[in-house]
C-alpha cells in the first residue's frame, strides 16, 4: 500500500488535470491546448469590450451567454478554488493586451478588489486578479473594502432586490483621495457587488470597473 501511495504521489507530481476537460497536462500547464484554445476563442475583440452603463464604464473580457455558459462557469469556478499564480498573470496580459487598444489606462488610478469571502478555503480571486493587473500594469493596488455581515446574509438569496441591499464598508485609516478607482472582480451579474463597493467608496467621480466576464443572460441594468 505503500509503494501504491508513493507512485500515486509520484504521478501527482507530474501529471494535472485540466481544470476544463481534466485531461491529465504538465503541472506547468493549468488548461490543455484545446481548452485553452476553446477560451481564447471567448476573447471579445478590443472595441467590444467597453460597456457604458448611466455615466459608468464596464469592461469586460468575456460574455457569459448561454453558447459559453458551461465553459465559462468551469473556467471562473477553478480560478475561485485555487488556480495557480500564473494563469492570472496570463488572463490579465491578454486583458492588457486587447484593452490598452481602445482605453487608456488611467497614470493615477489605483486598482481595488471586490473584498473577499469568508470562506477562508477558496483563494481570493478578486486579489489575485487585481494583483496580476498591478504587477502588468504598473498601477497601484489598495485592499480596502470588507464585507459587513447583511452582504453574507443577502447573497444567500435568490431574490435579485435582496441582493442589491448588500454593503461594504472601508478599513480604518485608508484614504482613497481623488484618484480614478478601478474596481477589479471575476463577474459582473446583478451589479450588486460593484454599486456596493461604489457607495462604500462615498461615489467617487471616475469610478470604472473591470471584470473578467458579464453574465449577460441575467443582467440587471445597474442602479448607481
Amino acid at each position: 500500500m505503500k509503494n501504491l501511495w508513493q507512485k500515486s504521489e509520484t504521478l501527482s507530481v507530474l501529471f494535472k488535470s485540466c481544470c476544463i476537460c481534466h485531461l491529465s497536462v504538465p503541472p506547468v500547464y493549468w488548461l490543455c491546448p484545446d481548452c485553452w484554445g476553446k477560451l481564447k476563442s471567448f476573447y471579445l475583440p478590443p472595441w467590444d469590450m467597453i460597456r457604458e452603463e448611466k455615466g459608468l464604464t464596464h469592461i469586460r473580457l468575456f460574455d457569459w451567454n448561454t453558447e459559453n455558459d458551461f465553459f465559462i462557469r468551469l473556467f471562473l469556478n477553478s480560478l475561485k478554488k485555487g488556480g495557480p499564480s500564473f494563469i492570472f498573470n496570463k488572463v490579465i496580459l491578454e486583458f492588457l493586451h486587447r484593452i490598452v487598444q481602445v482605453y487608456p489606462l488611467p497614470r493615477e488610478g489605483v486598482l481595488i478588489p471586490a473584498p473577499s469571502h469568508p470562506r477562508y478555503h477558496f483563494k481570493d480571486h478578486a486579489l489575485c486578479l487585481a494583483s496580476a493587473f498591478s504587477k502588468l500594469s504598473h498601477l497601484s493596488l489598495c485592499n480596502p473594502l470588507l464585507r459587513s455581515l447583511p452582504l453574507i446574509q443577502a447573497q444567500k438569496q435568490k431574490n435579485l432586490v435582496e441582493r442589491k441591499r448588500i454593503h461594504f464598508y472601508v478599513k480604518e485609516n485608508i484614504k482613497i483621495g481623488d484618484k480614478k478607482i478601478i474596481f477589479m472582480d471575476d463577474i459582473l451579474t446583478t451589479g450588486a457587488t460593484a454599486h456596493a463597493a461604489y457607495r462604500a467608496l462615498e461615489r467617487p467621480k471616475d469610478f470604472v470597473i473591470f471584470t473578467l466576464a458579464w453574465r449577460s443572460d441575467i443582467f440587471s441594468k445597474l442602479s448607481f
